[in-house]
């Protein structure tokens, strides 16, 4: 006796993973940090206008460096 089979199982996805880096510059932390909401709240906008809700995403962190070059050997910020 030999039997044979194939099965196929198709579902419409229920979750999708985005990562979203969102950067900005400021003269002070104050003006990059409001930038940068600035930034946040357009996307927040445009995630709401497609049906997605605040429940849906979260910020996993945030980061703030200053922005530094360098000047005959010296850091200058």
């Amino acid at each position: 006796i030999e039997i044979n089979g194939a099965g196929v199982y198709k579902v419409n996805p229920d979750i999708a993973t985005l990562s979203i880096q969102i950067n900005a510059n400021g003269d002070t932390t104050d003006a990059a940090v409001n930038a940068l909401s600035q930034k946040v709240s357009s996307v927040i906008a445009t995630l709401s206008k497609n049906g997605l809700d605040s429940s849906d995403w979260r910020t996993t962190y945030l980061n703030i460096y200053p922005n530094t070059s360098y000047v005959n050997g010296t850091t200058v910020t």
